[in-house]
């Protein structure tokens, strides 16, 4: 059974309150009575009904006065009944009150009193709880019903909703025209066993189910409401939906039955399927692609967001819904475009399609560079009702244009400096006098500095050997290396940025190094070492140490070639780059995690080396 009946939860702990919750909800108040004081104590519920003061003690008299005088004589009779030592102290009674404005209501009160016995050994009452219900609605429909069964059955009739109603003695007692269908299979019907009528529906289990529950609503006169019940007929082998209720009602013949009132909504389940189901394949489509998009109000509240834009955003859906855009974690990072967004709202809720470049926070407080758009939905009158955001990730592409502007500066910055490098090489060269040698070694180291560019070029800046890198970069120093230049350090195959990064700050090292350092005269020595530091998460550390060259000082200006060595150094490898001007010679260090140099292949084979 897809419906099935309430039961109380099981934790015993909250039983209490969950009673106290079901009290209130059912619209029961409540009373104590104190015999010994002769007052009573009535909750805000009961209070309200007698029109009298909540929670302070009252005369018993002055709640009696209340009572309608054509009921006294019952009431009293009740008490006095429920008063009885040799009684088991419980009383339930219907009657009616009558407020001080003179209005007057049915009430349905059952007392329950807690006998004590005196010093003297006497048993007798000392307090009572009192459980009270306003019934004065369902006793003006039993009058009215009283007075007209005709007009009863023509109200029925004239529902807008199936109903029937079974008797105290449990059997079919009346089917308005809205509820015939229903049991057209059953013949006869009205006097038949309610029982057999719900096995005969929906079969001996279900059926057994259902008749309980309209046990419960007899006896309790609590009313039970079904939003969606689904179930197979057995008498037709389909599956039909049905939104029910039943009441306790009070029937001609003075006993209470349960009328229910109930919808066939199977054609509209039905339908809400085909449109969930179709919701679900946009959902779907929309959650396979790659751009992110949402569903705005026309005030910026967050309506709805596809998977792609919360899980690059590290978001859930409960936790963003409902807020507007500027206030998500995509956005509310930065005030400025937060703000621009509050405008850009503002334009597309106007009809305007909004699109530019923004960075959003994605999860673990990264940023991503979108191209955002804001798009405005219109009804059919023209006026625009939602507004859907899209965005599209170009970090790459903006990454892509930040490496070519970087690689056309450093072009023409080597540009600049591949003449000095040149003139640097031919008046190291022309030292030795014999011009066959000088024309040798500056072909060779000419060589050397193309062979660098190329060895970038061929790779496409691509993951290359770092030794390779050096090498290439030191080219033009190619007779000196073993003597005056020495590399040292593991074979590490590193990324494109890294290699970037690194080939950039060798360069213009060994650059300055012949203008003014250790390669400026005939002495002087470099050291290039890089190394692993084995670790949890090993480090990469490269050296640059020159010595027994001209004595430096620091400059006076950083131009681009300290730029590069530097700050430009540090961003390729998300690392540390350190610059000291010794008098010895300088020393330049530049150290990262190193992962952040390689992918993770190579990165596996450089921690084995």
């Amino acid at each position: 059974m897809k419906d099935s009946v309430n039961s109380l939860p099981a934790n015993p702990a909250s039983t209490e309150s969950v009673l106290s919750r079901g009290i209130a909800i059912a619209g029961i108040g409540l009373a104590s009575i104190d015999y010994v004081a002769d007052t009573s104590t009535l909750d805000e519920s009961t209070a309200a009904l007698f029109d009298l003061p909540a929670n302070v003690p009252l005369p018993r008299a002055q709640v009696h006065a209340r009572f309608h005088a054509d009921d006294i004589a019952q009431i009293e009779n009740a008490i006095a009944a429920v008063l009885d030592l040799a009684g088991n102290g419980f009383m339930s009674i219907e009657h009616r009150i009558v407020r001080s404005d003179g209005s007057i209501c049915w009430v349905s009160a059952r007392k329950q009193i807690e006998f004590a016995f005196t010093a003297t050994g006497e048993r007798r009452p000392v307090s009572a709880v009192l459980a009270v219900l306003d019934i004065t609605e369902h006793q003006l429909t039993v009058e009215a019903l009283r007075q007209n069964q005709a007009l009863f059955t023509t109200l029925i009739d004239q529902a807008p909703a199936g109903v029937y109603i079974v008797d105290a003695d449990f059997r079919m007692h009346q089917v308005n025209a809205l509820a015939a269908p229903v049991f057209r299979s059953i013949h006869p019907l009205i006097g038949r066993d309610f029982n057999e009528v719900m096995a005969v529906l929906w079969g001996p289990q279900l059926g057994a189910e259902i008749s309980e529950i309209f046990r419960r609503t007899l006896s309790s006169g609590i009313p039970y409401v079904s939003s969606h019940f689904a179930a197979q007929r057995a008498d037709k082998g389909v599956e039909e939906s049905y939104e029910w209720e039943t009441k306790r009602v009070r029937l001609a013949d003075g006993k209470f039955g349960v009328a229910c009132y109930f919808r066939d909504v199977t054609a509209r389940q039905h339908e809400d399927q085909i449109r969930a189901d179709r919701e679900a394949h946009v959902r779907s489509i929309l959650d396979n692609t790659s751009t992110f998009i949402g569903l705005l109000n026309i005030d910026g509240t967050l309506l709805e967001a596809n998977a792609p834009a919360l899980t690059a955003g590290g978001e859930t859906r409960e936790a963003v819904v409902g807020k507007k855009l500027w206030d998500t974690n995509w956005f509310r990072h930065d005030a400025a475009e937060a703000e621009r967004l509050k405008q850009a709202i503002a334009k597309a809720a106007n009809g305007e399609t909004v699109r530019y470049d923004t960075s959003v926070r994605m999860a673990g407080d990264t940023r991503m560079e979108i191209d955002f758009m804001l798009a405005p939905v219109r009804d059919a009158a023209g006026n625009v009702t939602l507004l859907v955001p899209s965005g599209q990730d170009i970090t790459s592409r903006k990454r892509d244009l930040d490496h070519i502007q970087m690689l056309m500066a450093e072009v023409n910055h080597r540009a600049k400096n591949l003449l000095g490098v040149v003139q640097a090489i031919a008046r190291q060269t022309a030292k030795h006098s014999d011009p066959a040698v000088f024309a040798a070694r500056l072909s060779d180291r000419i060589a050397g500095l193309a062979a660098c560019h190329d060895l970038l070029v061929r790779n496409q800046w691509q993951g290359v050997d770092i030794h390779d890198l050096a090498s290439a970069q030191l080219a033009h120093f190619r007779d000196l290396v073993g003597s005056r230049v020495v590399l040292s350090g593991p074979p590490i195959r590193i990324s494109p940025g890294a290699a970037q990064g690194i080939g950039m700050a060798l360069h213009e090292l060994s650059t300055n190094a012949t203008k003014y350092g250790a390669l400026s005269n005939q002495n002087g020595r470099v050291e290039l070492t890089w190394s692993l530091a084995a670790s949890k998460t090993p480090h990469f550390s490269m050296t640059w140490t020159e010595s027994g060259g001209p004595k430096i000082t620091p400059p006076k200006h950083a131009g681009f070639g300290h730029l590069v060595i530097g700050r430009m150094a540090e961003a390729a490898l998300q690392g540390s780059a350190d610059l000291q001007y010794r008098e010895t010679g300088l020393i330049w260090t530049l150290s990262a995690p190193l992962s952040n140099m390689v992918d993770q292949v190579n990165f596996l084979d450089a921690r084995s080396s």
